[in-house]
C-alpha cells in the first residue's frame, strides 16, 4: 500500500474501534459525583465527566493495568488505566485550577472556566488509547509497520516538538476520530459545547496536548504551559503515578504536592517566534523538583526494572509477538480491541505461534509460566561497577575516544585541553552513561529486529556450549531472555523562576544533571533470564562468548575477565 492509503486506511480502523466499542451504549442521565481515591481523596467529577468516565471507551481501561504483570513483584500494584485516569483527571483540575485563582487579577495572563474544563477533558482522555498490559503491548504494536508512517504523518501534520508514544499517538486518534467527535457533540454535556465543528476543535486541542503540542491563543500566543500540564516534565499523569504506582507498591513515597501547587507560575518567554506562557515553579520550590525526580528515579529502580519485573515482561513480549506471529493481531489497531484479559482468553492456548524456532511451543505454554509463577530465572546480572572491574574502558581512554575528531582541527592541543576542561567538570558516571547506552544499543533495546539477532545468536552459542560438554540441548531459544535496558532520562529542564522575575531551567544546575547522570548509571543492571531447564554455567559462558565476539564490546570488555553474579 502506498502511504496516503496507509494513512487512510489507519484512520478508518480507528474510526471503526469507536463506532464499535459505542455501540450500542445508552448514555443515562447523570448528575455530578464524588468519587473517594486514596491517593486524592474525595474528588467532584461534573455529569459530562461522569458520563465519559461511564462510557465504553472508559471503561475498557478497568481491564488494562498500568504496571502490566508487575503484581507478580509487587503484589498489591493492580490498579489500572482507569483509576489513573481518574487520578489524573484529579490533579490536573487542581493544577489549572490553582493558576486561575493566582491569575484572577492579571491582565496579561487569563486563565478561565473553559481552560479548566479543557484541561480536565484531555487529562480523563490521555490514555483512552492504551492496549493491554499497558507499554508492554506497545513495545509489539509501535515496531509494526504500519505505525512510522502514522506517526510521521501525524507529527507533520501537528508540527509536534517530538515524537509521541504509540499510546499517546492512539489516543490522538481516538479523540480527534469522526465517531467520537459525533458521539461527544451528541451525548456529552460540556458547557458551551456549541457546534459539531467546535467541538472537532475542542478534542483536536485536548489531543494535541496529550500529545505534546503547544496550544495557540487567541492573539497568535504560545500556550505551553496548558500543554505541559497534560504532557510535560511534571504534568498531571506523571504526578500521579508517582503516586499511585509507589502507594500500591508498598514504597510509600511523597513528595510536597500542595507546596508545588501553591508555587505553581505561569512565565512569559518571548523571542522572534512571539510571547511563550510556560509552566514554572518559584526557584525557593527547587526542593521539590528535587523530591519529584528523586522519586520518579526510585520507583525505575525498585519497581520498573526490579530484575523480577523484568523476566516477566520479557515472556509477556513472547506471548503478544505470537498473538502477532499467529495472525490473531494482524495491524496496530486490532490491539485496541485487546485488553488484559484477552491473554487469557482459551482459543490462544493452542496456537503454535513459533513453529520454525520451536514447533511444540503453545502460547498457552508461555502462560502457564506466567500464571503458575514458573518465571524466567537471573543466571547473569552487570552494572556499572562490574563493568569497571572487568575492564571497562576508563575515563581517559574515553576523553582521547571523544576528542579523537577535534584533534585534526586547527590548534589540535588546544582543542584538545578544551574538551578535557569540559570533561572534568562533568562525573565519571556521566560518561560512563554513554557507554551504558551504546551496551543497551548492541543488545537492541529499542530495536526488535536487532534484539532477534542477538537471541538466536546466544541461542546457537548456547547450543554449541551443551555440544561440547556432551549434553543435549533440550531448550528452547524461548527459555533465553536478554534484558539490557538504556539508562533512565537523565536531565530535567523545568523552568525555575527567581524572586526577581528571572527565569532559568533545572539543566542549568549543574548538580542536579550530575546526579541524575550518576544515579542513573550507578543503578544501571544488565540481566541474562533463563528457564528452570537451562544450565545455568553453561548459559553463562555462552554470553561471555556473545559479549566478546562482536564489536563494538572488545571496546567495552577486556579478556580477562567478565563481569558476573
Amino acid at each position: 500500500m502506498e502511504k496516503h492509503e496507509i494513512i487512510r486506511d489507519f484512520k478508518n480502523r480507528i474510526n471503526s474501534f469507536v463506532e464499535r466499542t459505542l455501540t450500542g451504549y445508552v448514555v443515562p442521565p447523570s448528575g455530578e459525583k464524588v468519587i473517594h481515591d486514596p491517593i486524592w481523596g474525595s474528588v467532584l467529577y461534573k455529569s459530562w465527566e461522569i458520563k465519559l468516565i461511564d462510557s465504553p471507551l472508559l471503561q475498557r481501561l478497568r481491564d488494562v493495568h498500568q504496571l502490566g504483570m508487575a503484581d507478580l513483584t509487587y503484589t498489591a500494584a493492580r490498579h489500572s488505566r482507569f483509576e489513573h485516569s481518574l487520578g489524573t483527571t484529579a490533579i490536573a483540575g487542581r493544577m489549572i485550577s490553582r493558576l486561575r485563582e493566582r491569575y484572577a487579577d492579571n491582565e496579561e495572563i487569563t486563565v478561565t472556566d473553559s481552560d479548566v474544563n479543557m484541561i480536565r477533558l484531555a487529562a480523563l482522555l490521555h490514555d483512552v488509547g492504551h492496549c493491554f498490559y499497558s507499554h508492554l503491548s506497545e513495545t509489539v504494536y509501535g515496531d509494526m509497520s504500519q505505525f512510522p508512517i502514522m506517526i510521521d504523518h501525524i507529527m507533520g501534520e501537528e508540527n509536534a516538538p517530538k515524537k509521541p508514544a504509540p499510546h499517546e499517538l492512539f489516543s490522538y486518534l481516538i479523540i480527534t476520530s469522526d465517531a467520537f467527535v459525533k458521539f461527544f457533540h451528541t451525548h456529552i454535556d460540556y458547557p458551551n459545547k456549541g457546534t459539531e465543528e467546535k467541538c472537532r476543535k475542542l478534542l483536536r486541542d485536548c489531543a494535541r496536548m496529550v500529545i505534546g503540542v503547544p496550544l495557540k491563543g487567541t492573539y497568535g500566543e504560545t500556550l505551553t504551559y496548558m500543554t505541559s500540564i497534560i504532557n510535560g516534565e511534571f504534568d498531571a499523569d506523571k504526578l500521579d503515578y508517582t503516586q499511585r504506582d509507589s502507594y500500591t507498591a508498598g514504597l510509600a513515597m511523597t513528595y510536597g504536592i500542595d507546596r508545588f501547587l501553591l508555587k505553581l507560575i505561569i512565565c512569559r518567554d518571548s523571542d522572534e517566534n512571539g510571547d511563550n506562557f510556560r509552566l514554572a515553579v518559584g526557584a525557593d520550590a527547587l526542593t521539590i523538583i528535587e523530591e519529584l525526580l528523586f522519586n520518579r528515579y526510585i520507583l525505575y529502580v525498585y519497581m520498573y526494572r526490579h530484575q523480577k519485573v523484568l523476566a516477566t515482561e520479557s515472556v509477556i513480549r513472547d506471548i503478544i509477538r505470537g498473538l502477532v506471529r499467529s495472525g490473531r493481531l494482524t495491524h496496530p489497531c486490532d490491539f485496541l480491541y485487546c485488553t488484559d484479559t484477552y491473554m487469557e482468553k482459551p482459543e490462544n492456548n493452542s496456537i503454535f505461534p513459533y513453529p520454525d524456532k520451536d514447533p511444540s511451543l503453545t502460547l498457552g505454554m508461555l502462560m502457564g509460566r506466567i500464571k503458575n509463577r514458573r518465571l524466567p530465572k537471573r543466571i547473569f546480572e552487570t552494572d556499572l561497577e562490574k563493568l569497571k572491574e572487568s575492564g571497562y574502558i576508563d575515563i581517559t581512554d574515553r576523553l582521547e575516544d571523544l576528542c579523537a575528531d577535534a584533534v585534526s582541527e586547527e590548534d589540535p592541543a588546544k582543542i584538545l585541553a578544551q574538551m578535557k576542561k569540559l570533561f572534568a567538570e562533568r562525573s565519571e558516571e556521566m560518561l560512563y552513561e554513554k557507554e551504558l547506552s551504546d551496551l543497551a544499543e548492541f543488545f537492541g533495546t529499542k530495536n526488535t529486529e536487532r534484539a532477534k539477532e542477538v537471541r538466536e545468536e546466544y541461542f546457537e552459542l548456547l547450543k554449541a556450549e551443551y555440544e561440547a560438554n556432551g549434553k543435549k540441548a533440550d531448550f528452547s531459544l524461548y527459555d533465553l531472555h536478554i534484558c539490557f535496558p538504556k539508562p533512565f532520562g537523565n536531565t530535567c529542564s523545568f523552568l525555575l523562576v527567581n524572586k526577581d522575575g528571572k527565569i532559568r531551567s533545572a539543566a542549568d544546575i549543574a548538580y542536579i544533571n550530575k546526579w541524575l547522570s550518576s544515579f542513573s548509571a550507578e543503578k544501571w543492571k544488565g540481566y541474562v533470564f533463563c528457564n528452570a531447564n537451562v544450565d545455568k554455567e553453561l548459559a553463562k559462558n555462552a554470553f561471555t562468548k556473545l559479549l566478546r565476539s562482536r564489536d563494538p564490546m572488545i571496546k567495552l570488555f577486556r579478556e580477562e575477565e567478565i563481569p558476573n553474579t
